[in-house]
């Protein structure tokens, strides 16, 4: 009979500790008034989502669907229009935006300040990216090598690399013949530390 099959989890596997905190602050607010409203699932786990759709966390497609709860905002970070919607509908607002998202938008807000002109590495559409490139006008995302080769190298000025977008940072910047230290990352590279052992 052959040995049984050994599985190992990685340390870093599960929720970055933004999405898990996220997750317990909708589990109190919906205690706390009987019902949240988020825009959009909390994170992309079907399991998670159908868990917490029973604790009373309602996901809707637009702030015109909330009623008489708060609105929980997600840890991937919230465009600054839906802020300014949300003040205006006068809604009760549960920020659990990731603080090192926080950390990113006040960042890019100061380097587009500084004139920079900004390049953000990561997936067209994904929340987090959306939510980054929000933050200023004329940010640019760039996704692969071949949006890459299509901008003038001297416009990089900011790379804000996300997920699995690691694996082809390296060669976009041989493509652009950019180097490491021409690389503004917020976290000196801990961004980069934390991402490659979660993928």
């Amino acid at each position: 009979m052959p040995d049984p099959l050994k599985i190992i989890v990685a340390k870093d596997a599960g929720f970055c500790f933004g999405v898990r905190d996220a997750i317990e602050k909708a589990r109190e607010v919906a205690r706390e008034h009987g019902k949240v409203y988020m825009l959009g699932d909390i994170v992309h786990n079907e399991r998670v989502v159908k868990d917490l759709a029973k604790e009373n966390v309602r996901v809707v497609d637009s702030l015109d669907q909330v009623e008489d709860a708060p609105v929980l905002f997600r840890a991937h970070g919230t465009i600054p229009d839906i802020w300014a919607e949300a003040g205006k509908k006068d809604l009760t607002i549960v920020d659990a935006t990731c603080p090192l998202v926080h950390e990113i938008h006040d960042e890019i807000k100061k380097l587009h300040q500084e004139g920079r002109k900004l390049i953000i590495i990561g997936d067209h559409g994904h929340d987090e990216v959306v939510g980054i490139q929000a933050q200023v006008p004329k940010a640019i995302v760039v996704s692969s090598i071949e949006e890459a080769e299509k901008l003038p190298s001297n416009d990089v000025t900011f790379m804000e690399m996300m997920e699995e977008m690691f694996f082809i940072m390296e060669n976009i910047f041989k493509r652009l013949k950019i180097s490491m230290d021409d690389f503004y990352n917020i976290y000196e590279h801990g961004l980069i530390i934390i991402e490659q052992n979660r993928i």
